[in-house]
């Protein structure tokens, strides 16, 4: 595989892995797992620098605010912290970063970072972390948080702004007795079962209605404040002794000197008391304990040089393998998932566990009826490691992998070169369907607000809707479209789903008006929608900027052979992408679907502004390292309209290197020896600035 593609689908699985964390409380990779991604993209973007954006995991803190909640930018960044995995890990940070300075230890709380703003004593506002630069508004909640303070001391003369960082949870008990309730029927309407207290936390505090974060029973516990907060108070320590003068509960902490034994010995002594908290934590947090020596040492582009987090190993339990179940995903991947003898595992009742792929199976050797060793990965995701030691083993059930799907019946494909079974039928794969149409609708895509997962799944049961071109029709379709009604009376899809239960007039609207507004969609996220394995956001744009119009797209749909000719040269879009635009279009379904989307959407052809100022015309321009004023993305776009060509890499074709921060001194000598020129930041600013006087329309926000 091309190292750009590798680039590529690591980028992707680090995203995919964000979104559930972050979004959706729902990890499906543990820590060692993501850190292992996240290393192998440093390694790339070190070799090839060219590939360092600055929207990569590698360069800013992972999450993203939700859309559910008004979004709040942070007066100073919630940063993440580097991961460590062993008291030596701890060790070597503490010796390279602590320089003699005393280290504070802190219990890492799992739970959801908060970020609490005080107005003259009043509690003003409430933020999640987010993205670190972007969180949501949580006020209404954070109000019915156990023993939050809602008025702290203050004195005329004091800062009026005092902001206060720490985690939300849930102890043990809250979580039993919140599920007792459910299970004996005494439990609030619409009160489900919570699986863990992180994500009955971080699920209490995004509530529309304050009064199922007050039944969840969730605390605060602080960790710090930000950098404008206690200024005149330099140690940690003392910062933290303070906030909890203020009635604030604070994190268990202890202050020691930067030694490898001390370090050995707290982490044993936590590790020992772990199972024994009334809460979940999942590791210790190291920090230089001087808040001047901090500011000194600062930051990288995503997390503090200052601070690192040490991670408990997954606990682990033994239990016995019942059965393996095979489920489908939205690319037609088939994946195992164990059905196991339910096992508390870090006050957890685990009863299943992913299997990922036939190869691990086999590698695992593991047998249905066979004891198999479950650990509770990253303390979320449970996860088979294997058979306990010593353990006789009898005669099991070998695991079959299935050569039909599932789902559907329909033929298995292994691919060669890939570990993953596929199910070709398509959107005639019911599973296939549902997650084809949820990427459709997603924001990214489409946009279609009000669509989500159980209203499609209403559409394909009332409607039998196959398409996502249908979802486009709806507005202005009849009943009768999609079923026969021959013995009732015909009715517009919108007068039927307006007496669907809990659908009304006011919510079917506001749908309708989503779907006419999405209809006009720019090429780029037109190509992305369409759901091609291998062809995310970034490259969608590429081909799309590459292609330009609406017919030569649809001309390459027609012979996606044309699309090794005609794409096939842009940095990024490698053999492996190439491969997946030929198998989707050769699928007569796909090949169809897409002109049907023609039909029903207005795709506009990607802008060119070549009527404007063209300053940059005949150049070939590389953009490289970390930029201030726009990101590199936005900046490679408007070169391209002052009128240059973009190189993703410095070549014997590149004019011009532009070059931002953090840029290794051997990239600038070999663009030199190429025989390229190197400006810096400012001057590219300068072009555009002068562009802007001569009518050049700069549309990229700053």
């Amino acid at each position: 595989m091309d190292y750009r593609d590798e680039h590529f689908v690591l980028l992707r699985e680090m995203a995919e892995a964000d979104i559930a964390y972050y979004e959706h409380d729902d990890p499906f990779l543990t820590d060692e797992e993501y850190d292992a991604i996240r290393k192998k993209v440093r390694a790339l973007e070190e070799a090839h620098p060219e590939l360092i954006k600055p929207d990569s995991p590698t360069q800013k803190v992972s999450g993203v605010a939700s859309d559910a909640f008004t979004k709040v930018t942070h007066r100073q960044r919630m940063e993440s912290l580097d991961n460590s995995f062993s008291p030596g890990d701890v060790s070597e940070w503490a010796a390279k970063n602590a320089d003699g300075e005393p280290i504070l230890g802190e219990l890492k709380m799992d739970g959801l970072s908060l970020s609490l703003t005080y107005n003259k004593g009043e509690l003003a506002m409430a933020v999640t972390r987010g993205d670190g630069a972007i969180g949501e508004d949580v006020t209404h909640t954070a109000r019915e948080i156990v023993g939050l303070p809602t008025t702290i001391f203050y004195e005329e003369g004091q800062d009026d702004l005092i902001e206060i960082r720490g985690e939300v949870y849930m102890t043990h008990a809250a979580l039993e007795t919140h599920n007792v309730n459910v299970e004996m029927g005494t439990a609030a309407k619409g009160d489900k079962k919570l699986a863990n207290c992180r994500n009955a936390a971080a699920g209490a505090l995004r509530q529309k209605d304050p009064k199922v974060t007050r039944r969840r029973q969730i605390h605060f516990m602080a960790f710090g404040v930000s950098d404008e907060t206690f200024t005149d108070i330099d140690d940690d320590t003392d910062v933290l002794d303070y906030v909890e003068s203020l009635g604030f509960e604070v994190v268990p902490r202890f202050a020691i000197m930067p030694d490898g034994k001390a370090i050995e010995q707290q982490i044993a002594k936590y590790s020992e008391q772990r199972p024994h908290l009334p809460y979940d934590i999942d590791g210790i947090v190291w920090k230089v304990n001087s808040r001047a020596a901090r500011k000194a040492m600062g930051s990288t582009s995503r997390a503090p040089r200052w601070a690192t987090a040490y991670k408990f190993p997954a606990e682990r339990k033994v239990t016995t393998l019942l059965n393996v179940e095979f489920q489908v995903g939205r690319t037609g991947a088939v994946t195992p998932v164990a059905v196991l003898e339910p096992v508390n595992v870090g006050g957890v009742m685990v009863s299943s566990a992913t299997l990922h792929n036939e190869d691990e199976i086999k590698r695992l050797g593991i047998e249905i009826g066979d004891p198999v060793v479950i650990q509770r990965a990253g303390d979320v995701i449970p996860q088979i490691v294997g058979h306990p030691d010593g353990v006789e083993l009898d005669d099991g059930i070998e695991i079959v992998f299935p050569t039909e799907c599932p789902a559907c019946g329909g033929p298995l494909v292994r691919p060669e070169g890939e570990a993953v079974s596929r199910c070709l039928a398509g959107f005639a794969c019911a599973p296939q369907l549902q997650g084809y149409l949820e990427h459709f609708v997603s924001r990214d895509a489409l946009n279609i607000d009000g669509l989500g997962p159980s209203q499609i799944r209403d559409l394909c049961d009332f409607l039998t809707l196959s398409r996502p071109s249908q979802i486009m029709s709806l507005p202005d379709a009849m009943v009768s479209d999609f079923l026969d009604m021959s013995h009732t009376e015909d009715l517009s899809v919108v007068e039927s789903m307006e007496q669907w239960s809990g659908y009304g007039k006011s919510s079917v609207k506001k749908l309708v008006t989503a779907i006419r507004k999405a209809r006009k969609v720019p090429l780029d996220k037109f190509i992305y929608a369409l759901g091609i394995r291998n062809v995310g956001q970034s490259t969608s744009r590429d081909i799309a900027k590459t292609l330009i119009t609406v017919d030569e797209f649809f001309a390459c749909i027609l012979n996606p052979r044309l699309f090794v000719r005609k794409v096939g040269h842009v940095d990024g879009i490698g053999p492996v992408v190439l491969a997946s635009l030929a198998d989707h279009f050769e699928n007569a379904s796909n090949y169809e679907e897409a002109y049907k989307l023609r039909l029903a959407c207005e795709i506009a052809d990607m802008p060119q502004n070549s009527d404007g100022p063209q300053p940059l015309a005949g150049e070939v321009v590389c953009f490289t390292g970390s930029m201030s004023r726009w990101s590199r993305d936005q900046a490679q776009l408007i070169a391209e309209e002052l009128g240059a060509k973009i190189a993703k890499s410095a070549q014997k074709s590149t004019t011009v290197l532009v070059v931002g921060e953090n840029v290794g001194a051997k990239k600038i000598e070999a663009a030199e020896k190429f025989g390229c020129r190197v400006e810096n930041e400012d001057w590219f600013i300068g072009v555009v600035e002068a562009a802007v006087s001569d009518g050049y329309k700069l549309d990229v926000m700053e």
